[in-house]
């Protein structure tokens, strides 16, 4: 009688005990059981997306190893692929020559924006200092043949900025 005793507070306490974790777990997996719909709608939209993936990759692994593709070529034949490298070098140092003359032509455009009678424009559109310096004078400029200032039949002279 007195094992039994002891038998029933162990499995008392033991019952207890699984109460107490039964709760702790209710708690756990109420807010998971409210938003289970929301949950399972959002799993399976995932897993249709993982399919699609699964399917775009099977093509694409396709794609690279058809024997006529360009991604095969590119990965077995050494010409083609020293060839683009040196398509991308010549196009680098071409990019890296340009940068001096577009400097240049921004120079030259910035000039002509401020004073479009340096080449030879007159009469519709006058002289400006721009928004960058204030009002240069301008003076006749000599001729490199000559080196006097130079009359045309129309009496323009070519213009300088000093």
């Amino acid at each position: 009688v007195a094992e039994t005793k002891k038998t029933v507070e162990a499995v008392r306490g033991t019952v207890q005990n699984a109460e107490g974790t039964l709760k702790n777990l209710n708690q756990f997996t109420a807010p998971l059981a409210e938003r289970s719909t929301s949950i399972a709608s959002r799993l399976d939209h995932t897993l249709k997306n993982l399919e699609s993936l699964s399917g775009e990759l099977d093509e694409l692994a396709h794609i690279i190893a058809t024997k006529d593709g360009t991604f095969q070529k590119l990965a077995t034949d050494p010409e083609l692929y020293q060839n683009l490298n040196r398509s991308s070098t010549s196009l680098s140092v071409l990019l890296k020559n340009l940068e001096p003359v577009v400097h240049d032509l921004r120079i030259f455009s910035d000039k002509v924006a401020r004073h479009p009678e340096l080449i030879g424009v007159s009469g519709a559109i006058s002289g400006s200092s721009g928004l960058k310096d204030p009002p240069e004078e301008i003076e006749p400029r000599p001729s490199p043949a000559t080196g006097r200032s130079p009359s045309t039949a129309t009496g323009r002279t070519r213009l300088e900025p000093r």
